[in-house]
This record gives structure tokens, C-alpha cells and sequence, in this order.
């Protein structure tokens, strides 16, 4: 059997979820897209986010997307870019029925094209292949809501290594007072929990704000479980949404 080296390990237990930059309980914003399809929101004619992120320290992976969602679909781009001159290249389309009411389903497909390789024995990482998602999404309340998504259904191969099926969940709570309580909502996400082991999973909080109507601003810390400091990341949003 051949060695893997550590850096090569440390990609293989990025490589499966984290597909998304956003929170899997909200529906109100074109982050959606990439993260749980069900909450795209049919009630709003038109979204567009774009959303950066990057690592505490230098020498992990960096990523952005953008996305553009018209009342229940969704098109967005999200590139990734791993130490050694990895690159990962991701067009989804997404289908949601979110409109705010009590529950929501979803589901994804990334086109998904890889660049490079990475370790010091140079195991190449390319491939092109599709992955499949499903969401869903739950609101008993207006100011809280739930969100879980199955990722990697068809488990895609790439390079000869098929994608591990993970699953992810996440919870939102929206204490503004008054009576748009959708201004400030709070998220919490655990995330890429798989069927062989919870220690690549990983936890995101954050916060997303609506200073004026129809303008979203947010930001958000995410780390591995079980995982160094380095794998650390912050995470920035601009949102605009009709």
C-alpha cells in the first residue's frame, strides 16, 4: 500500500462536504445555494451573495463563492485553492421550495472540477465529476429554524477516491426585538459528520445583520473538531436580496 503523506491526509478530510459558505438554518439570502438548497427562498423575486473566506493562519485552504438565486432556483460558482497548488473549481444549480413557512426541502448538484496535486509523492488530486445533495429545512417559529443536508449521495469519485456521504445540521435564532426579529440572526452549524468517524466534523458560529432592508452583512468562525489551530477559518458575506 502505498504512503500518505501529511498533507495529503489533511486534504482528504477537507474533501468531502464543505461545499457551502453559509448557514444551514437561515432562508433569507442567496448563501443558500451552496449550503442547504431547501432554504432558498421562493418569496424573494431575486438574491445575489458573495461571500470570502479564509484561514487564521497561512497554509490552508482558501475559498469564495458568488451565487444568484431567482425565487426557488439558484447558480453560483465557489472556487477553492488547497496548499501546493491545489485547485478546486464548483458550478451549482440548486432547487429550494423555502418561502418562510414551517418546513422546506431542497436539493443540489455541483459540477465539480479539480486542478493539481498535492503531498510530497505529488498524488494528483484532478477530476471532474458531479455531486448530489439534499436538504431540508424547519421553522416551527419565526424567530428560530433547524436545517440539515445529506451530502454526497451518489458518492463521486475523484482520482480514484470516492467522496465520503456526510451529514450536516444547524440550528438559527433571530433575537431582534420587535417586529422584523429577521434583522440580526444568530447561527450555529456542526458540519461533515460521516458514517465512519465524527472527528472531521466541523462547527461554525456566526452572525448575519440587515442594516437596511434587503442588504445582508456577515461573518462567521469555523473549526475542525478535532483539529489544529491552523484549520481554523473566518468567513465574510456581502448579500443583497429583492
Amino acid at each position: 500500500t502505498a504512503a500518505v503523506s501529511p498533507s495529503t491526509a489533511r486534504s482528504e478530510s477537507l474533501e468531502s462536504f464543505e461545499p457551502g459558505l453559509g448557514s444551514l438554518a437561515t432562508n433569507d439570502d442567496a448563501s443558500a445555494l451552496f449550503r442547504n438548497p431547501a432554504a432558498i427562498d421562493r418569496s424573494v423575486t431575486w438574491g445575489w451573495t458573495s461571500v470570502i473566506e479564509r484561514p487564521a493562519v497561512e497554509g490552508a485552504p482558501k475559498r469564495w463563492q458568488a451565487g444568484l438565486t431567482f425565487a426557488g432556483a439558484g447558480l453560483g460558482f465557489q472556487q477553492r485553492r488547497d496548499p501546493g497548488h491545489v485547485r478546486r473549481d464548483r458550478w451549482g444549480i440548486a432547487l429550494g421550495s423555502g418561502q418562510r413557512r414551517v418546513s422546506a426541502l431542497g436539493v443540489r448538484g455541483v459540477r465539480e472540477r479539480r486542478v493539481g496535486r498535492a503531498g510530497t509523492e505529488g498524488d494528483v488530486l484532478g477530476g471532474i465529476g458531479w455531486r448530489f445533495d439534499v436538504g431540508a429545512l424547519y421553522r416551527p417559529a419565526r424567530r428560530v429554524s433547524f436545517g440539515a443536508v445529506v451530502s454526497d449521495l451518489n458518492q463521486e469519485t475523484f482520482a480514484g477516491r470516492p467522496e465520503r456521504r456526510a451529514y450536516s445540521g444547524g440550528v438559527a435564532v433571530r433575537p431582534w426585538p420587535g417586529k422584523n426579529p429577521e434583522r440580526l440572526t444568530l447561527h450555529a452549524d456542526l458540519s461533515d459528520l460521516s458514517e465512519d468517524t465524527w472527528k472531521r466534523a466541523r462547527i461554525d458560529v456566526g452572525a448575519e445583520f440587515e442594516p437596511y432592508r434587503g442588504l445582508l452583512l456577515s461573518s462567521a468562525l469555523g473549526k475542525p473538531l478535532d483539529g489544529p489551530a491552523r484549520d481554523a477559518t473566518i468567513r465574510v458575506a456581502l448579500g443583497v436580496r429583492l
